[in-house]
């Protein structure tokens, strides 16, 4: 007796089913997408506050060490040194090959002099800026900056940051003179962690972020970490430097708001109705003259007594700027 076999065929999936499985998948991703991006803004966060957390260790040893702070911009070594802050502190920040690279050999050091912007003399179109404010450096970038990496763009001989200092407590604010050359940038560094903040170094900013890139693509102002204002007479313009709150201490000021020599793309921007840009478009809403955070909700500062300090975007302006001023007297809103 012969056995026979009986072949059954599969059947496959039919067009609706295929949709549905299709529309489940679609439905899952949608679900999954909110959750990886929160984690990846939480990465980022993490990574910008460690970043601010090492400049404000840097800044406290530089402190104690040296006895007061760097300036905003100019001499702080003696001779005829000239660099801004975050240039200063490359030491505090385990970085001294960079710190003591040499100028370009066109335009060599004299003898005990440090170098990170130009010098007093220099004429700026002979003396290039120079392999230090060219470098880039991870400890200056924040992942959630639109503009990061760091290593990806660049111009000319100048590298891009993601954070800014306040000008209110690294400059002279009270020494602003456009007439005679003199820009308030603190030359020599005159502040002190213990003195000079007498509104207290816990709730005085010293660092926030700030876009690297910022204002219309056909006209865009860049914040260059190792930007400096050149000694003298000479044009430069502020808004390419890293720093935010660039005005007298009294907006009431005649000389406010502060300019640079050449005018500038925006003046500087201070007082109670000014505060720091949330999450702005970088090419169309973006204004040099402020910080901005790329953070949802959130600003991420360093506090002169060395802490960090996540920062409300809802927080009001007066409250912002009785933060960045560490001498007048006056007091946080309650949402500090």
């Amino acid at each position: 007796m012969k056995r026979s076999c009986s072949l059954r065929l599969r059947r496959g999936f039919t067009l609706i089913e295929l949709l549905v499985v299709i529309a489940i998948i679609a439905i899952l991703i949608g679900l999954l997408l909110p959750a990886v991006q929160k984690v990846r803004e939480a990465a980022n966060g993490v990574s910008c506050r460690n970043n601010l957390h090492n400049l404000a260790i840097a800044l406290v040893h530089c402190d104690i060490q040296n006895k007061t702070l760097p300036p905003m911009s100019g001499s702080y070594k003696g001779g005829n040194s000239n660099g801004n802050v975050f240039y200063w502190l490359l030491p505090f920040l385990d970085n001294d090959p960079l710190y003591n690279t040499p100028r370009p050999e066109n335009n060599p050091n004299p003898p005990g002099d440090r170098y990170s912007w130009y010098l007093n003399g220099d004429n700026p179109m002979d003396a290039p800026a120079g392999p230090i404010v060219s470098t880039t450096l991870k400890i200056l970038a924040c992942p959630a900056d639109p503009g990061y990496p760091p290593g990806s763009f660049g111009q000319g001989t100048f590298a891009f940051g993601s954070y800014a200092a306040n000008y209110q407590a690294f400059g002279d604010p009270e020494s602003y003179n456009l007439n005679t050359g003199n820009y308030g940038m603190g030359g020599n560094g005159f502040a002190r962690l213990t003195s000079t903040f007498t509104d207290g170094v816990s709730q005085t900013v010293v660092f926030a972020e700030k876009y690297s890139r910022c204002g219309n693509p056909n006209f865009q102002t860049n914040n260059f970490w190792g930007y400096g204002a050149i000694p003298g007479p000479q044009g430069w313009d502020h808004n390419y430097m890293p720093m935010f709150a660039y005005g007298p201490r009294n907006p009431n000021d005649s000389r406010n708001p502060y300019t640079s020599p050449n005018g500038g793309y925006n003046p500087g921007a201070i007082g109670p109705t000014v505060k720091f840009q949330n999450r702005p478009d970088m090419t169309t809403q973006c204004n040099p003259a402020y910080a901005q955070t790329p953070h949802i909700g959130t600003m991420n500062v360093c506090l002169a007594d060395g802490s960090v300090k996540a920062v409300d975007s809802d927080i009001q302006a007066s409250t912002w700027w009785a933060a960045c001023t560490p001498r007048n007297n006056d007091r946080l809103g309650s949402e500090w």
